[in-house]
């Protein structure tokens, strides 16, 4: 029988920790002798019980080996446990045990101590067997100074996680309703729509008609009877219920105009224009709309879609550490160059704020915008102000509220496997902190790295630069100089205190596991807004000249920076300047640390790391400046098409969706799984495009059911405006048009003998009505 020893090595660093004052527990004595009786029949070369082979048989042999946790799981009288092995650096290792029922994970982790050491006998009777075995060397990773009772490590062991949490509860209630709710307007809102538009057609028909009659009766009865108008018989009525569209009939008149004739409302109920922002075909159309107002700035869709690709292969990479099935091999692949493209990866967040802040100068630092913001009118200002915060958070909240239930209440229903509980225990954070996310807060409380929606903070942080970014274009519309220095002066006091930070907690160049896992970096550098908003001002500033060069360009003048700049940009050689600078400083950003991993992380002065860290991330986004200028100036050269192609317009659509979705999505795909994976760079860009494709279907259904519906309701309840788009709105009039033609068409082959001389009055009696009804609608408009 083969059998290896290698899924104890953790345990023999952690032995001494346990091996004093062990005391028996009588729960335990039965689980005690099935294991003693383990070692001993190995030790005796004794057959094995049926019992004690399923336990050798079917546990894990190597560190985040679950064993086979089916076949265990189905036998009579065994059960699944999994060890957990939590290192002081909360790094985290799993093994899975099929054990017999009296050693079950309530037994063995009420004595996790006693067990340990019995497990740890059963590893000493083995390598006194096999003891060519002793030469295979430790993991790495234990390769760290454990001391006699050091309780920062700690070892559990939990059953297999079954489907047992009650469902009944408030948050779950609130989190189904919320889906269902979004989920039924999006189908019931276009059969309403359909139902009224078969309404629409019949009386359009009818319409056309009784029109036809009118026009034949006029040719072929005398003055006469056309006079007879008191005739008793009225028009079919028509019951209305829902909107109605106006739009051109084939005889000069509108729908609206018939709709006073019947009785209809000329506006739409608002009722209507709520569940209508749901429409689902309707927001499809929208999604696939991929128009711009400025073609200049179409080059920013390549550089959004690029790094929300970035911000999910990077997390892929650090979550599946958590997981793999190699972990004696991470210190050899971190080594490698292409981990040194996975650490830029904590470069994209920065873009993202750097395009937070471009496009909100971009808005608000334009002229039109002046009059809002003038501190001549304080209380209109302090009403703009908390005006563009309310429209803020009404975009965001709604789809970061649905993401946070998803994530809290229903996703830990959807899975079941050896490690799901970790799964569960993230989402479980989220019962005393929820209310820290929904805030945008959450970033400025401590948790030990322990958060709800973990990636959440990166939406609390660009919230919170959103204000202060307000309070310096209000100042800058007021005094464009004394504003652009303030952002200047911020800029610099900010970048003064990441460079302070860095210094104050010793952190080095990212070019390694080690230097992103030190104590303070997570809690007091990575989420906090005050180290990280530096590119937020970078975006802001350039978003300013930017605005300006479009100013004198509508006045043909020549005084911005960026005026001045396209002249040199417009040229070859300027504009490939550009691009030669911004790229060249994103290689030496994310590939000169290579000198580190060849000769260690003191070959660089651990000051000069100091500074590099500290500024890394304004560089980074500077490169992103000079690479993004030409296309920006109106250049349509060959790398310019590439960032404004129309996938990356739809990409870049799915961004917000994506982010919010993405974590879940792995984290799924991580602990979901029976088996560790084994960790790669061809593994990892296999998960990741699989991954990425899922996140693409998720951010579409959130695009559908959520973010684009709230947007059109923000254009009725802040706009004043009806959410139909234009496409939408020029397609009902064309399928108008045509019912209205289908009418005209059916209408003319009606038989003329069958019109009585009684129905000749009657219609002359409409005519004349509808007459009087068109005089009275002139006279109005």
């Amino acid at each position: 029988m083969k059998f290896t020893y290698k899924f104890f090595i953790g345990l023999v660093i952690v032995f001494s920790i346990f091996g004093q004052g062990l005391s028996q527990s009588t729960d335990f004595t039965l689980c005690q002798t099935y294991l003693d009786s383990i070692s001993n029949s190995i030790a005796n070369k004794k057959p094995l019980p049926p019992t004690f082979g399923n336990t050798l048989l079917y546990s894990g042999r190597t560190l985040n080996d679950e064993g086979d946790v089916e076949k265990c799981r189905s036998l009579p009288q065994m059960t699944f446990v999994r060890l957990t092995l939590t290192l002081p650096n909360n790094l985290e290792y799993y093994l899975g045990f099929c054990m017999y029922e009296v050693c079950n994970a309530e037994v063995m982790n009420s004595n996790s101590q006693l067990a340990t050491a019995e497990l740890l006998k059963i590893l000493q009777t083995i390598k006194d067997i096999f003891p060519h075995q002793q030469d295979i060397p430790k993991p790495p990773e234990f390769q760290v100074n454990l001391t006699e009772g050091d309780n920062q490590t700690v070892i559990t062991y939990v059953p297999y996680q079954e489907d047992t949490q009650s469902k009944a509860t408030a948050g779950y209630i609130i989190a189904l309703f919320t889906i269902v709710l979004v989920s039924t307007c999006s189908i019931l809102a276009p059969i309403l729509k359909l139902l009224q538009r078969k309404k629409d057609k019949a009386i359009l028909q009818d319409n056309t008609r009784y029109q036809t009659q009118i026009n034949y009766t006029q040719g072929a009865t005398s003055t006469s009877m056309i006079s007879q108008s008191n005739s008793q018989i009225s028009r079919p009525s028509h019951t209305y219920s829902g909107p109605q569209p106006s739009v051109s009939m084939t005889n000069g008149n509108t729908v609206s105009q018939v709709a006073a004739a019947t009785g209809r409302p000329k506006k739409e109920p608002f009722w209507w224009r709520v569940v209508q922002c749901w429409n689902l075909p309707d927001n499809v159309k929208k999604m696939f709309t991929l128009k711009s107002n400025n073609d200049d700035l179409l080059v920013f869709n390549g550089i959004r879609s690029l790094c929300f690709m970035q911000v999910i292969f990077g997390h892929e990479f650090y979550l599946h550490m958590n997981y793999m099935s190699n972990p004696q091999d991470l210190m050899i692949i971190q080594n490698r160059s292409f981990v040194l493209f996975l650490f830029s990866c904590l470069y994209s967040v920065d873009v993202f704020f750097w395009l937070g802040g471009f496009f909100l100068a971009y808005v608000v630092a334009d002229e039109k915008q002046q009059r809002n913001f003038s501190m001549k009118k304080p209380v209109k200002t302090a009403i703009s102000f908390l005006f563009a915060i309310i429209n803020r958070v009404f975009r965001i909240f709604p789809c970061y509220f649905l993401v946070l239930m998803f994530y809290w209440r229903l996703s830990p229903f959807v899975g079941s496997s050896p490690t799901w509980d970790v799964f569960m225990h993230g989402a479980a954070l989220c019962d005393t902190r929820w209310w820290q996310n929904l805030l945008f807060i959450d970033n400025l409380f401590p948790g030990q790295g322990k958060k709800c929606v973990p990636w959440g903070w990166y939406l609390s942080n660009d919230f919170q630069m959103f204000i202060f970014g307000m309070i310096l274009l209000i100042i800058y519309q007021n005094n464009r100089l004394i504003g652009k220095i303030s952002v200047g002066v911020c800029f610099a006091v900010f970048q003064s205190v990441s460079i302070y930070l860095s210094f104050k907690y010793e952190f080095m160049v990212p070019s390694n596991i080690q230097a992103l896992s030190l104590d303070h970096y997570y809690e007091d550098y990575y989420i906090k807004p005050w180290a990280r908003i530096s590119p937020y001002f970078v975006g802001l500033f350039f978003g300013i000249l930017y605005k300006e060069h479009q100013f004198d360009k509508a006045k043909n003048k020549c005084n911005g920076i960026l005026t001045k700049m396209q002249k040199f940009a417009g040229h070859s050689l300027g504009k490939y300047i550009f691009y030669a600078l911004g790229f060249g400083l994103w290689m030496g950003l994310v590939f000169a640390p290579h000198q580190m991993q060849v000769h260690g992380n003191d070959y660089w002065n651990a000051d000069f790391q100091h500074f590099w860290f500290g500024t890394c991330r304004t560089w980074y986004v500077i490169a992103t400046t000079c690479f993004m200028i030409p296309g920006m100036l109106g250049s349509k050269d060959l790398i310019a098409k590439f960032f404004s192609n129309t996938l990356f317009a739809f990409l870049q659509r799915l961004s917000f969706g994506g982010y919010l979705t993405h974590y879940i999505i792995i984290l799924f795909t991580l602990w979901y799984s029976k088996d560790a994976v084994y960790y790669d760079s061809e593994n990892l860009i296999g998960m990741f495009f699989s991954e990425f494709f899922f996140t693409l279907i998720a951010a579409a259904i959130v695009a559908l059911i959520i973010e684009i519906p709230i947007m059109n309701l923000a254009q009725i309840l802040l706009g004043g405006r009806k959410p139909s788009s234009a496409p939408v709105q020029k397609l009902e009039r064309v399928k108008l048009e045509e019912l209205t033609q289908e009418g005209n068409t059916k209408s003319l082959n009606i038989n003329k003998s069958q019109i009585s001389d009684n129905e000749s009055s009657q219609i002359s009696n409409l005519h004349a009505k509808s007459i009087t009804v068109q005089s009275k609608q002139m006279q109005q408009n």
